[in-house]
């Protein structure tokens, strides 16, 4: 985790703060990290779909 946090500082804007968490999968709504935490992404962003991760239709339709 400590070189993907560190990769990240040194090639990505600082235009925010940011969190030391490496996120390793997403279910649903919830995204977990590579320590098996679980959180709730309830935010959606630019170029980005807001159905959540692993939709079973939009993986067939894909």
């Amino acid at each position: 985790m400590e070189d993907t946090v560190k990769t990240g500082s040194e090639v990505l804007m600082n235009t925010y703060g940011r969190i030391p968490v490496v996120f390793d999968r997403g279910e649903g709504v919830y995204l977990y990290d590579d320590k098996g935490n679980k959180y709730l992404d309830f935010v959606a962003g630019i170029a980005v779909n807001a159905l959540g991760y692993n939709d079973e239709g939009l993986n067939e339709a894909l």
